[in-house]
């Protein structure tokens, strides 16, 4: 790639990892670009925003610049939902002698991501699950019941995962845009800065 101050252009500045993705994005569709300042993060990883810089042709600064908008657009984790799909008797055992109940551990159809189990707890704290304790664990929803209670509880968790399930895609998609919008503020900053600095003189 040439690198003629003229005819090189920066299009994007963040971590080494972020411009290293970005330079095979652009491959991807055919437009050579660089990826420059590698050497200042030897010895201090790739976490450091602005220190790196990706440059393209000139002429591809305008097909560039639109494939990066479509690459930096939040990515909202794909999610399932999660749903009730087997009871596992072997893990169900006796919690309570006086009372007959039992930790009734009801299969979930996959482990749930981080955070999901937080909505969990939010959705509980007002009635249980029909009218019983119940907490996630792991790839299980364990209700502490009796077996008499078993199918009502299963009744009752339904429209609960529903709802869990809801509020956690919810929370995904803004926690994704919210990421996002911090890249984009990184970007400018670093835009800005690398403009300020064309400007300054120094000694």
């Amino acid at each position: 790639m040439a690198t003629g101050s003229t005819d090189i252009v920066c299009v994007s500045t963040g971590t080494l990892t972020e411009m290293q993705t970005r330079h095979d994005a652009l491959s991807a569709i055919g437009i050579e670009s660089r990826v420059v300042g590698e050497y200042l993060t030897a010895g201090l990883g790739t976490t450091m925003p602005g220190t790196v810089e990706l440059w393209v042709h000139r002429a591809d600064v305008g097909s560039a610049e639109t494939a990066l908008r479509g690459e930096q657009r939040p990515a909202v984790p794909e999610f399932a939902d999660i749903r009730v799909v087997g009871l596992d008797d072997e893990r169900s055992t006796r919690a309570d002698p006086a009372l007959s109940l039992f930790d009734v551990h009801f299969q979930l159809s996959a482990l749930p991501p981080i955070g999901w189990s937080r909505f969990v707890r939010g959705a509980l704290e007002a009635h249980g699950v029909a009218g019983r304790q119940g907490w996630a664990h792991s790839r299980f929803f364990v209700v502490r019941c009796a077996v008499g209670e078993v199918e009502a509880v299963l009744n009752a968790l339904r429209p609960l995962l529903v709802e869990v399930n809801r509020a956690y895609r919810e929370w995904a998609a803004r926690e994704a845009h919210a990421r996002a919008d911090e890249a984009a503020f990184d970007q400018r900053f670093g835009d800005q800065l690398r403009d300020l600095k064309s400007q300054l003189k120094f000694d």
